[in-house]
């Protein structure tokens, strides 16, 4: 067999869409995160994200509804009730950190007996802009906004940083 018929095959070990690290910050004009917590959902354990408001600091954040909530603020929430969770989202004033999984990469981890922490390689950090475009359209409709966000991906030394340009039309 010469080098053009050779095949090669990889196997890749890694959850579809790698767990989430969302940094939550509360911005002046959008009231509260944007999200709704649900306790169990389809017959699952734990403690869901709900209803993710479109243009919310939480979507920003990179949530999204069925996330599983895994972590909060760095502790683990996995054998405690709705309401301990609910407060330990609402015990620092103006952000959360939540550590989330979506339901193929929860069953992934399930399946592997891993357990999830913020520090698991692989890990997607996302953090709502510092100052997000505003939730209401400008009136000439040509408006650009500019925000940062950062996203880190804990792959050893893999970090990517960007800027997005928003353009109303």
């Amino acid at each position: 067999m010469n080098n053009d018929d050779e095949k090669v095959s990889i196997a890749v070990d890694a959850p579809p869409v790698p767990p989430r690290l969302c940094h939550v910050r509360k911005v002046p004009d959008f009231d509260g995160y944007g999200f709704n917590l649900r306790a169990e959902i389809g017959g699952r354990p734990g403690q869901f994200v709900h209803d993710v408001d479109e243009r919310s600091p939480a979507a920003a954040a990179g949530l999204r509804d069925g996330d599983r909530v895994v972590e909060v603020n760095g502790r683990s929430v996995a054998l405690e009730t709705h309401r301990d969770v609910v407060e330990r989202i609402r015990a620092l004033p103006g952000e959360v950190t939540l550590l989330v999984v979506d339901v193929d990469a929860d069953e992934f981890y399930r399946q592997r007996d891993v357990v999830l922490t913020a520090s698991t390689p692989g890990v997607l950090a996302i953090h709502t802009p510092v100052d997000p475009p505003p939730a209401s359209a400008s009136d000439d409709g040509n408006s650009t906004s500019r925000s940062t966000c950062r996203v880190a991906v804990d792959c050893s030394l893999l970090v990517l940083c960007f800027t997005v340009d928003r353009h109303q039309l």
